[in-house]
Formats: C-alpha cells, structure tokens, sequence
C-alpha cells in the first residue's frame, strides 16, 4: 500500500464523522491532523533523500520510515475499523430513527385526527353557544318589548288605582256622614224605643193594678155579700141555741126535782148551779159580744163600700190615664214606624253602597292581583332568562378555557414533533448546537405553559378568571346573601389601571359578572392584577407568575 492510496483512502472513509460525538475513545487523529503529519513526514522524507551522504544514514532513515509507516498502518487500521464500526453504527441509528419518525408520524396522526375532532366539537359547542345566544338576545329583546308593554300597562292601571282610591275616599267620606245621620237617627229611635218600653211597663203595672184592685173590690163584696147572708142565719142559730139551753135547763131543773135523794140532790143542785153560771157567763159574753161584732161588721161593710168607691174612682182614673197612654203609644209607635221605614230606607242605601265599594274592591283586587301574577311571572321568567344567560356566559368561559388549553397543547405538541423531526434531521451534521437550540426552544415553549396563580381576597369580591391572553376578567361573589356595590372601584394590573367600574355597578350575592378591559402590554413574567375599592384599598388580587 502506498503512501498516496492511504491518505485517499482515509480522506474517503472518513467523511464527517467524528468518533468522540459518539462517546468512543480513540487515538485515531481527525482527517485534518493526519494529513498534515502526512505532509510533514513526506516533506521530511524528500529532505533526507537529498541530504543522504551516507549509507548507515540511509539505513537509519529506511529504519525509522519503515517504523513509521508500520505505526501509520497500525492507525490507519485501527481508524478503518472504527469507521466501520460508526458507519454500522450509523446505520442503526438511521434506522432508529427511521422507526420512531414513523413511529412519530402516526402518533401525530392519530394525535390531530383526535384533537381535530375534540375542536371540531369545540367548534360546534362555540357555534351552537352562538345561536343559542342569538336566540336569547333575541328573546331578551322580545321580553323587554313586552316588560316596558307592561310597565306601560302597569303605569295606566295604578293612574286608573289612584283615581279608584280617590274616589272610594270620596265614597268613605259620604258613607261616613250618611253613617254618622242613621246613628243619631238609630239613637233618637233607641231613645223612643226606651221610651215606649217605660210607658208599655208603666201600662201593664197599672194595669196589674187595676186588676188587682178589681179582684180584691170582688173579694170584698164576696164576703160582704156571704156576711149578709150569714147574719141571719148567725141570729137564727143564736135564737135556736137559746131555746134549746133553755129547754135543756127546764128539763134539767125538772130531773132535779123529780130526785128524792138528799144526796143526789146537793151533788145536782152544785152542778146545776155551776153549770148555770156557766151557761149565764158564757151567755153574757156572747151578749156582750154580739153588738161589738155588728159593729164591727158594720165598720167592715163601711171601709168595703169606701175602699170599693175609692177603687172605682182609681179605676176610672187608670182609665183614663191609659187610654191616653194609649194615645200617645199610637202616635209614637206610628213615629217609630215612620223611623224605622227611614231606617230601613238608609240600611237598603248602605248596603246597596257596600256592594258597589265590595265589587269595585274585588274588580280592583283582581286587577292588582293578576297584574302582580304577570309581574311575578316576568320576573321569574327574566331570572330564568338571565341565569340561563349566567349559565351560558360560565359555560363559555369554561369552553374558552378548554379550547385554549387545546390550543396551547396542540402547539406544544407540533412544537415538540417538530423538535424531534429537525432533531432526527439534523442529528448528524448539526448534534451539539441543535441540542442547545433546541433545549432553548423548549424552555421557551414551556415557559409560555406553565404559569403559577395566586389568589387572595380580603372582602367578598374575588377574581374568578383574568387571563392574559383574553380582554375580559370574570369577578366572583363569593357571599350567598349580601350584594356589594361597586360604584369607583378600579381593576389594576402592575399599578396600571385597567378597567374602572361605572356608577350603579353592584355586583349581586352568589353571582360573577365578566368585564371587558383595556389591552395590556407589560411585562408578562411577573404580573399582578389587583382590585381597588373606591378609597384605594386592595381588596382582591391574582398573582401571575411565569416559570
């Protein structure tokens, strides 16, 4: 072999590969070097050819070259059977790297063909959101349409309210006098009514007077009259007890005469004796007593016949007394008829008024409570309305969030399949920059991915979402049962004012409210946005934190 074949064929395998990219250790010089020794030892060769004077410095050299040849083809071996080991080596890596390119393809395939159809879906979702919210602005139009038909309508009813209650106080105030007239006319006829019970029990006491003395006057001429009528008999018997003591004392008298004993004698003539004094004192007394009875008889027919003229005259008097009563009870009781039909008259009036007030009440009662049906019903329908509303806007937002979030994964991963591919491209030519290029480039990439967020909330107002990407920011109520006003508060991002709440902003308990802000364009590794109140106090903040 010569010196001219070796050098061609080592500039020819080697190429541009050098085996300490691989990781393999050898003494083999890089093609550049080797060449220059080569030159060297020619040119040092071509010297001594010249300069040889003598034949053991020939020898010598011979020796030397022969010794520096045999090292060179060692090398060279050496080097031919590394360059064969890389080129196979190359080749599997090639086929490596053909495998996992396709390998990659159809992972790359199959990952569009999914994330094509999971936006395809998105899409769908965004566009059926749309009409959907096309349909509800519509509807919201249409229900505002009829909410101010209402309010117009309502407006007019409490006009028609307010001139129905002026009139009902109008009413009130004629009832009130009209009730005023028939409780001094019930009064009058309570009085009138009291009046003639008085007389009606003043003319049945007479009366039971009357009566009464009527029946006593009969009583008293009933034992006037059986008086009399005992008189006679009274003298007859009188007279026929005394004919019969008498008779009784003749034949007494007569016994006793007829008695011959002494004894028997004194023992009747005692008895006799006491028992006519007896019958002579009791005669006596009955004697005494008889002119005393008749004249007490006689007083007693007297205080009758006066007692009974007495009572005629008390009679005639009552009479006369009641007929006038009578009288006069007509006059009043045709007073009270007169009162009473009066009475009657205002009652009917009164409660004809009543009606007319309890219909016209009901009609009104009706008409406000159908008013505030059809105001409670579009109420709810309007709650309904702006929290299917609410709803939509939060599954928007969430829908935003996930199509970003498939936005910047699917740019990570074309970025990462497009790494690897210009990494299996370039993997030979370019290993040692394209690996610092690309570990850059990564970095970069993830950088925009992974962000740290931080919340902190001093009030009830927090931030539910305030991207950097999008110009809205979504506000979180987090009480259940308190609104908060919001009137001056300021939205800030790094001491940048950003968006300032109008006056009337209130922001209700439970709810989030989404808000358009102005563009920001600092610094985005470090952001903070902040809420201010209107005095200038932090209330809520979000910190962002690129990593």
């Amino acid at each position: 072999m010569s010196l001219s074949e070796t050098i061609t064929r080592s500039s020819y395998s080697t190429g541009q590969v050098s085996s300490d990219d691989y990781g393999l250790k050898s003494n083999i010089q890089p093609r550049g070097s080797a060449i220059r020794n080569l030159a060297d030892q020619t040119s040092t060769i071509m010297s001594f050819t010249g300069d040889m004077s003598s034949p053991m410095a020939v020898v010598a050299h011979r020796e030397r070259e022969k010794r520096d040849l045999s090292d060179l083809n060692d090398r060279l071996c050496n080097y031919i059977e590394a360059v064969r080991f890389l080129e196979f080596h190359n080749k599997k890596l090639s086929s490596d790297v053909e495998f996992y390119k396709t390998k990659l393809e159809r992972l790359n395939i199959i990952i569009r063909q999914i994330f094509e159809t999971e936006l395809n879906q998105a899409r769908e979702i965004v566009e059926d959101n749309r009409r959907e919210k096309d349909r509800l602005d519509e509807r919201h139009g249409r229900l505002d349409r009829d909410a101010n038909e209402f309010r117009d309508k309502f407006h007019k009813l409490d006009d028609i309210h307010s001139e129905d209650i002026l009139r009902l106080l109008e009413l009130e105030d004629q009832m009130a006098q009209k009730i005023a007239i028939i409780n001094g006319l019930l009064a009058k006829i309570k009085i009138l009514e009291d009046e003639i019970a008085r007389l009606k029990r003043e003319y049945n006491r007479l009366l039971t007077l009357v009566n009464d003395t009527k029946i006593r006057n009969e009583e008293e001429i009933m034992i006037r009259k059986d008086l009399e009528h005992r008189i006679p008999g009274i003298q007859e018997e009188i007279a026929f007890k005394q004919q019969l003591h008498e008779q009784e004392l003749r034949e007494l008298l007569d016994s006793l005469m007829k008695d011959d004993t002494d004894i028997y004698r004194n023992i009747f003539h005692n008895e006799l004796s006491s028992a006519l004094r007896d019958i002579r004192k009791e005669y006596e007394e009955q004697m005494a007593k008889k002119p005393r009875n008749e004249e007490v008889y006689q007083t007693r027919i007297q205080e009758i016949i006066k007692t009974t003229a007495k009572k005629s005259s008390e009679e005639l008097s009552l009479k006369d007394q009641a007929r006038k009563d009578r009288t006069k009870e007509t006059e009043m009781s045709k007073d009270v008829i007169g009162l009473k039909s009066r009475g009657d008259h205002l009652r009917r009036r009164i409660e004809e008024l009543e009606r007319v007030l309890t219909n016209e009440r009901s009609e009104f009662d009706i008409d406000m409570k159908q008013r505030d049906e059809k105001m409670l019903l579009l109420k709810s329908k309007l709650e309904d309305m702006l929290r299917e509303m609410q709803e939509m806007l939060d599954e928007k937002l969430r829908l935003d969030e996930e199509i970003t979030t498939y936005r910047r994964l699917l740019s990570g991963e074309e970025i990462r399949m497009q790494e690897s591919m210009v990494e299996a491209s370039m993997h030979q030519a370019e290993m040692s920059s394209q690996h610092a290029v690309d570990r850059s480039y990564v970095q970069t990439i993830e950088s925009a991915v992974k962000t740290n967020i931080q919340k902190r909330s001093k009030g009830t107002v927090a931030f539910g979402e305030a991207t950097l990407d999008d110009n809205f920011i979504v506000m979180e109520n987090t009480t259940r049962d308190s609104d908060q006003k919001m009137d001056g508060w300021q939205i800030r991002r790094n001491d940048d004012v950003i968006y300032t709440f109008p006056p009337g902003s209130n922001l209700k308990a439970g709810r989030n409210q989404k808000v358009t802000v102005r563009q920001w364009t600092g610094d985005r590794t470090h952001v903070m946005t902040s809420l201010h109140n209107e005095r200038g106090d932090d209330v809520a903040s979000q910190t962002q934190r690129s990593q």
